[in-house]
């Protein structure tokens, strides 16, 4: 398990484990208070495996699951790699994440925005 910085089914995450402005102004970081995994209550499910084994850029599909999260809801990513520079990415734009290892070479993600 690592913390860095930085379809919709809903899930919990496990105990250890259109607007007019564009999506970099949609995902920019927030000042407040640091807000860690287990403040959320919902976490929204966004399975890339498919968009990558038919040589799709799954960063679009990402970004709008990221811009539509309420305040209490995260995302967990599902991804065939670890998306190191995507993390980093979002890190530079207020989002905090989680990377666990899954099976078969697959990795999942939680990503939630860091401050409240």
């Amino acid at each position: 398990m690592t913390v860095t910085r930085g379809s919709s089914r809903q899930e919990r995450p496990a105990s250890h484990a259109a607007s007019a402005k564009n999506s970099s102004d949609r995902l920019a970081p927030e000042k407040g208070r640091r807000r860690p995994l287990s403040s959320f209550s919902r976490f929204r499910r966004c399975d890339i495996r498919a968009l990558v084994r038919r040589g799709l850029e799954p960063l679009r599909a990402i970004r709008r699951q990221l811009e539509t999260l309420s305040p209490n809801e995260g995302l967990i990513l599902i991804a065939p790699f670890s998306p190191t520079s995507l993390i980093e990415e979002l890190g530079n734009q207020g989002f905090a994440a989680r990377l666990e290892p899954g099976q078969n070479g697959d990795w999942f993600v939680w990503l939630w925005r860091e401050f409240a």
